[in-house]
């Protein structure tokens, strides 16, 4: 099955995330502080964002940074995925390479206002198992 998990720190977003998918659990945090001690780190299959960019009118990646700093620990080490939507100025790709230069990242679509991107957590190498006869 699928559970579905929705943070944010804003008290209305809470509570229209709630009404909006009831099957959901709903936390109210900033961005992964919200999952401690509900969940254990490396769990997420998929987290999907788009964090706020501007605080009173004013360019502002602090909330970018956090999400792109905390994914690869929250995320499945075996290919988990981070899905951001942020306007196009943002300057995302120098952020991710930056930020979490350890996921591999990818532009799924950009029409001109706003970009969504992937970034996924690189699968682990299996080890493979040999015998001797």
């Amino acid at each position: 099955g699928v559970r579905v998990l929705a943070c944010d720190i804003d008290e209305r977003a809470v509570n229209a995330a709630s009404l909006n998918v009831p099957d959901a659990t709903v936390l109210r945090g900033d961005v992964f502080d919200a999952l401690e001690g509900k969940i254990s780190r490396g769990q997420l299959s998929w987290v999907v964002t788009n964090p706020p960019v501007h605080t009173l009118g004013v360019s502002d990646f602090a909330v970018v940074r956090r999400v792109l700093e905390g994914a690869p620990q929250w995320l499945s080490p075996d290919g988990g995925l981070l899905f951001v939507v942020v306007q196009t100025y943002v300057p995302f790709e120098n952020m991710a390479e930056n930020w979490c230069p350890k996921m591999k990242l990818k532009c799924l679509a950009c029409d001109g206002q706003f970009t969504v991107w992937r970034l996924k957590n690189k699968s682990r190498k299996r080890k493979s198992s040999s015998s001797s006869s």
